[in-house]
């Protein structure tokens, strides 16, 4: 459905951090409910088993619902429901596998199940949506702390980020020495994306 995360950030004009999850869900046509809200459908459809998730999604004709776990701290539930948003954009959600059963995604807990591919395909998705490469690097963005603070994002998901910022900033010190040439806005989609937060990074670095 979606190349990019850059795809999504575009579609919502996003222009700011943090990033909204509500209008991305919004955007995408994902239909979003809290177990609490959708305790009697959750009950109705025999969907108990799947609440001990911090939210799972399903797909029913060519739509899709995502249920979450409404008690979550903000910064888990962000990177919970964007999560489910990755399995559903990248496609996890049209074939059985360890994350779906045929019926709903069967697996999302922030704090756990590393090593599973299509599991940290899906969280990767979701925290660089969260924190877009383009913006941490205009401004000059290098810590963990920063990152979870600035994108309102679970420490273990920034720390990922800070990581590979770091991978990206060697990167960028290698070509700037080579071809005098940054790794950044490469392509037409980051540079719009670029442009779009300009005026935020701009008040930012005033700010700093």
């Amino acid at each position: 459905m979606f190349g990019k995360d850059w795809d999504i950030l575009l579609g919502i004009a996003a222009k700011t951090l943090p990033v909204s999850v509500r209008e991305i869900c919004n955007y995408l046509k994902i239909a979003t409910l809290s177990y609490r809200n959708a305790e009697k459908f959750i009950e109705e459809n025999n969907l108990d088993k799947y609440i001990k998730n911090d939210a799972f999604s399903f797909k029913q004709g060519e739509s899709f619902t995502l249920l979450y776990n409404e008690s979550l701290p903000e910064k888990e539930l962000r990177i919970a429901i964007l999560h489910e948003v990755a399995h559903i954009v990248t496609g996890h959600c049209d074939t059985e596998n360890d994350s779906f059963d045929g019926r709903c995604t069967t697996y999302n807990k922030v704090d756990g199940k590393e090593g599973d591919e299509v599991e940290e395909a899906a969280y990767n998705f979701a925290a660089k949506l969260l924190s877009p490469a383009c913006v941490l690097w205009a401004l000059k963005v290098r810590s963990h702390k920063e990152i979870e603070e600035l994108c309102l994002m679970p420490r273990r998901f920034a720390r990922m980020r800070a990581d590979r910022m770091e991978e990206l900033y060697k990167k960028e010190k290698h070509l700037l020495a080579k071809e005098g040439k940054t790794c950044f806005l490469r392509s037409r989609h980051e540079r719009a994306l670029y442009e779009s937060f300009k005026p935020y990074i701009q008040k930012l670095r005033e700010e700093r």
